[in-house]
Order: structure tokens, then C-alpha cells, then sequence
């Protein structure tokens, strides 16, 4: 989202927003997806900005915004307007964490999972106690997943080198997701097929070759 000198938005509110948009709260803000909230001075670390933002409010109302230096907290440049990344490639808010509880439960039903573990999943989804076990079913967060080229526009036009270097990096990837999906059985975490959460090599490329394209050749020295 994006914030402005002038706007107004309630500490609460702030605190909501940050939350659903999967910010840590931390004392000190000193990595990306951190925030803090102290008085009137809010510290919120976007990934992706070279720089964390300092907002400073009265009342309701965003008095100043500043970058500052994560080592020396120190302010650096006074700005108008910024924009609030999410932290996390999920969606926080009560609807989603709800939903993906719901999705969890029948994923324990297809699978078989224990019922007692499943139920402490699903409650601290619904809480927002996203921990890293909890990684592997993100993809629950979500009504429907898309590889990533469905993304693209009509008519996008897609520059593509060294595509048999891309296909041989699209196999190693499937295999390291089935060789850690194979490590989460055996730890026995609930778990989603590798079907159910990747695009698969051989689909990313067929999709890629569908599309409209320029791509480069490697020159050879004569």
C-alpha cells in the first residue's frame, strides 16, 4: 500500500496493516520485513527498498516520513510518499488465514494426517503464528496458483537466452522440490504433492515456447 505525508490511519489500523502484510514486530528495526511501532514513530523496513521508512505521526496523521540507517537508526532523507511492500507472499487478513485453515483441514482428511496435529496447524494458521513448518502449505493461502508466465500480458513479447541452460535449471529445481518434499514425509509434516504447489520444468518450458519471443545466440570467436 502506499503512504503519504498527510494521511491519516489509526495506530491500530497501522498495526492491523502491518500484520496482515506479514511484518515482524521487532524492537529495533534492522532487516527487511521487520517493523515498530513506539509512541508516535512507526519503523517499517520494506523488502526491496534499499532503506527502511520512519513515519512519524500526530495523532492520526503522518507528520513526516524519513529513510533512516538500519545500523545507526539515524534519518537520512525526508520524503512524500512511499510504499508498503507486503512481507510475505501471503495474504494475512482474517478471510485468508480462515480459508487456509479450511484447506488444511481437508488436505488432513485426503491425506490421512493425525487430527490432533492437523487441528494445531489450523489453529495457529488462524492465529497468524506463521512459523516455518508452515512454509511448504502456502500455496492453501491462495484460491488458485498460476505458473508464472500466465502473468504476462497478451502480446508480450519475452527475450530468452541460452534456453538450454534455462531447461537444465528448470530440471535441477523439480528435482530439489521432490528431494525436500521426500525429507518433509519423512519428518512427517503435512504436506502438499509437488504437483499441487510447482510448475514443473517441462510445463514452464512448454509455455515459454508458446509465447512470442526474441532470443539471443551466443557469438562465436572466429
Amino acid at each position: 500500500r502506499s503512504v503519504a505525508t498527510g494521511d491519516e490511519i489509526s495506530r491500530e489500523e497501522t498495526e492491523k496493516s502491518l500484520f496482515e502484510l506479514g511484518y515482524k514486530r521487532v524492537i529495533m528495526v534492522e532487516e527487511p520485513g521487520e517493523a515498530s511501532i513506539r509512541g508516535n514513530v512507526v519503523d517499517i523496513f520494506p523488502p526491496g527498498q534499499p532503506d527502511p521508512v520512519r513515519l512519524e505521526f500526530f495523532g492520526d496523521k503522518i507528520e513526516s516520513i524519513r529513510t533512516f540507517d538500519p545500523q545507526t537508526q539515524r534519518s537520512r532523507t525526508k520524503i512524500d510518499r512511499t510504499i508498503i511492500l507486503p512481507a510475505r507472499a501471503i495474504d494475512l487478513s482474517p478471510e485468508s488465514r480462515a480459508a487456509a485453515a479450511g484447506r488444511i483441514r481437508e488436505l488432513a482428511i485426503e491425506t490421512d494426517y493425525p487430527m490432533d496435529r492437523m487441528r494445531e496447524i489450523a489453529d495457529a494458521v488462524k492465529e497468524g503464528a506463521i512459523t516455518p513448518d508452515l512454509y511448504p502449505l502456502f500455496p492453501l493461502f491462495f484460491d488458485r496458483t498460476d505458473e508464472p508466465l500466465r502473468h504476462l500480458r497478451a502480446g508480450a513479447l519475452v527475450l530468452s537466452c541460452d534456453e538450454e541452460e534455462m531447461e537444465a535449471e528448470a530440471d535441477e529445481f523439480e528435482k530439489l522440490i521432490r528431494r525436500k518434499h521426500d525429507d518433509w514425509i519423512r519428518s512427517g509434516g503435512l504436506h502438499l504433492s509437488p504437483e499441487a504447489a510447482y510448475a514443473g520444468g517441462d510445463e514452464l518450458m512448454q509455455g515459454l515456447r508458446q509465447l512470442e519471443r526474441f532470443r539471443l545466440e551466443k557469438l562465436e570467436k572466429e
